[in-house]
């Protein structure tokens, strides 16, 4: 098992999760049912375990080295330690405070439409496509031109 992939896996998931959101917007004061049905539109755990089990499963060479066994020993261990309750509270926390009641139900209604079930589907997906491009990509650019911008004289 390789804890420090795994760890930055799931916190490269989190990161995403605003993706699934569209965006931030001037917030209201939303009722907890708005928030409560978002929540459950999103089904926010079922994508991380799915965004988990793509990175897994990708043909692309993004492994974390971890067998079916070992992930399923790693959602126990996280809800027996409380991060998966965690997660929930704060992410209900975000989503009230970043969204309106009228922001909420126009999110919920749209991701429960069949286009909406089919984005949300897909999202794991893309989501582990587009990590595996940014490490392939937007880091190896950026270490060159950070190097070259620390040190102005060494590049032609």
């Amino acid at each position: 098992m390789n804890p420090p992939r795994l760890i930055a896996a799931v916190i490269g998931v989190l990161l995403l999760m605003p993706l699934m959101l569209w965006g931030y917007a001037a917030a209201g004061d939303p009722s907890q049912d708005a928030v409560e049905a978002c929540w459950k539109v999103f089904g926010f755990e079922k994508q991380l375990r799915a965004g988990l089990e793509q990175m897994l499963d990708n043909p692309d060479g993004l492994s974390l080295e971890l067998s079916k066994e070992e992930v399923g020993e790693f959602w126990e261990r996280l809800e027996k330690d409380g991060a998966l309750k965690r997660i929930e509270s704060q992410g209900k926390k975000l989503i009230a405070k970043n969204f309106s009641e009228s922001e909420l139900k126009a999110l919920s209604e749209f991701y429960s439409s069949p286009q909406g079930r089919s984005i949300m589907a897909k999202m794991p997906k893309f989501t582990a496509e587009a990590n595996l491009m940014l490490n392939e990509e937007f880091l190896p650019a950026a270490q060159r031109i950070l190097g070259e911008m620390n040190n102005p004289g060494d590049h032609h």
